[in-house]
């Protein structure tokens, strides 16, 4: 009887032991997945004549970051997709309210919360004189020139992000990745900022 009793709670240690790996399991699935690169694009959006304003808007989670509107991929979208869409949720600008430069690309790659991030930036350029609708993933926005803007940003990659930008709208040069031809914006569908499911870092 004693025997029996013994291998009854052995068998009951060795099922709570199961069990606690099984419900492990996906908190070390979803710690691999934060391993995973990240891809995400924005557009950097200016005014008037030079010297150019450019829009920049302060995040509204920490350290507070001032960056061009920007965000991950939903889906399958593509880069410029996923630029427009994104643009439209945090400004509330649609592709008719800006021009987009089609010589104009840049891909920056950096880590970000432990992971390699890639973001692809376009530029493009107001119609009109416009301010951003604010959505929740920001507190504020500014129009800057150049200079203002750099003293605003906290990491080298966004220094040469504008300074590119501004060397390309005072040279009219295309960038590195538009030398062989001009970019393609024939797929950009109408964006839907109610429909959309953007998500941030």
């Amino acid at each position: 009887m004693t025997i029996f009793k013994f291998s009854t709670h052995y068998h009951i240690s060795i099922s709570i032991a199961l069990l606690v790996l099984l419900i492990g399991l996906p908190e070390t699935k979803s710690k691999r997945s934060k391993n995973m690169s990240v891809r995400a694009a924005g557009i950097i959006i200016y005014r008037g004549a030079r010297p150019y304003e450019f829009l920049l808007m302060k995040a509204n989670y920490p350290p507070y970051h001032w960056s061009p509107p920007k965000g991950h991929h939903d889906g399958n979208e593509t880069d410029i997709q996923a630029a427009v869409r994104e643009t439209e949720e945090e400004t509330g600008f649609r592709p008719g309210d800006y021009e987009l430069n089609k010589t104009f690309m840049k891909e920056m790659t950096y880590i970000a919360h432990g992971r390699n991030k890639t973001v692809v930036y376009y530029m493009a350029k107001m119609k009109k004189d416009k301010d951003p609708r604010l959505s929740r993933e920001h507190q504020a926005f500014k129009w800057v020139p150049l200079k203002e803007a750099c003293d605003l940003f906290q990491h080298q990659e966004m220094l040469d992000l504008y300074y590119a930008a501004d060397v390309h709208l005072v040279l009219n040069k295309p960038s590195d990745e538009c030398q062989q031809s001009e970019l393609d914006f024939s797929n950009i569908p109408v964006a839907s900022s109610e429909n959309s499911k953007g998500t941030k870092e």
